[in-house]
């Protein structure tokens, strides 16, 4: 994981924050510019905004999972936690009442808050998760330094 910041930050009703597509960025260890980010339009109505993610996140080898959080099974934020996995939590943000921000987690721990304020999550309030899933397991997709190519 490598921290990118966002790049626009939210004003409700002019413009559409990005802590999302940075904290992918971060998890991917890429770009900002290289994640699709929402338009003001899209980030009322996302149907419009994630076919874009999905193609981009498939073109790098990836899939986007929401996950439940508390619930218990194969796919909770209880798994990610228990795992150490790198994952997306989204909750209320402590600037704008109502509106949703996105963290980086480790685990059971917040590693990364996109926004120069780093406040992260209201409360630490968890209220959805997703965690990006390699469409073939047996590569790791995301480059390492001092990796060797398989």
């Amino acid at each position: 994981m490598r921290k990118v910041d966002q790049e626009r930050l939210h004003v409700p009703g002019e413009v559409a924050g990005d802590c999302f597509a940075a904290c992918i960025a971060s998890i991917l260890e890429i770009s900002i510019d290289e994640i699709p980010r929402p338009t003001a339009e899209e980030f009322e109505d996302w149907s419009a905004y994630w076919p874009r993610l999905s193609e981009s996140l498939a073109s790098r080898g990836f899939y986007l999972i929401f996950v439940k959080t508390g619930a218990e099974g194969c796919w909770s934020t209880d798994t990610l936690v228990s795992r150490g996995a790198y994952w997306i939590a989204s909750g209320p943000s402590p600037r704008y009442p109502g509106t949703l921000h996105c963290v980086v987690m480790c685990g059971g721990k917040q590693v990364h808050d996109p926004h120069p304020s780093r406040l992260g999550l209201e409360a630490g309030e968890i209220s959805d998760a997703a965690a990006l899933v390699p469409f073939d397991p047996t590569v790791d997709p995301v480059p390492r330094e001092g990796a060797s190519p398989s």
